[in-house]
């Protein structure tokens, strides 16, 4: 059990450090856009006043919406870090949900789709998010991928399909935004 812990937590360092070497290009990204054009990687901490949107932020009282309405919402009261929880699709994409217990289990992408969360706001995909990050240029997201409920292949698919819709989206300068967030 020790040595399969071991062999998962090098796998998954080895994951971010090719992630983040792929997304930030060298010193050409800080100067084109990545990281709030500024040449500092760490710019995008001081967005918000220091906060983060998790669960992108609260809507009429609900916390844990990831929906599409708590996005706007937020973002149209100057948050611009956000945090999000991705999970595996029975279709192998990433839904915006933060687990699946309380939706008869996991979901195909349509299925996702077609949830109203509280009765009321829209369920996302990451590529919904993906979308909204390229018409908001100033927008960083920070990736809760819940790597202690899946096994190390659905791991490795998690990043594969973050990193591939990122990249296909607005790449390097998309990819500059996103901070995966690592369990230990």
């Amino acid at each position: 059990m020790a040595k399969k812990k071991i062999i998962s937590m090098v796998l998954a360092a080895a994951m971010v450090l090719a992630f983040i070497h792929m997304s930030i290009g060298g010193p050409a990204s800080a100067s084109s856009g990545g990281m709030g054009n500024t040449g500092d990687p760490h710019a995008w901490t001081m967005l918000s006043d220091g906060l983060v949107a998790h669960a992108l932020g609260s809507i009429d009282g609900h916390d844990y919406t990831n929906s599409y309405e708590a996005l706007t919402l937020n973002y149209g009261l100057g948050h611009r870090v956000f945090e999000a929880d991705l999970n595996l699709t029975t279709d192998g994409e990433l839904a915006v949900v933060h687990d699946w217990h309380g939706y008869s289990g996991q979901k195909s992408s349509d299925e996702w789709r077609s949830v109203r969360i509280a009765y009321r706001y829209t369920a996302i995909m990451l590529q919904d998010i993906l979308d909204f990050m390229v018409r908001h240029p100033d927008m960083y997201l920070v990736t809760d991928t819940k790597s202690f409920e899946y096994s190390q292949a659905d791991m490795i698919t998690q990043f594969q399909v973050l990193y591939t819709r990122a990249y296909e989206a607005g790449g390097t300068q998309l990819l500059n935004r996103i901070i995966p967030q690592i369990y230990n």
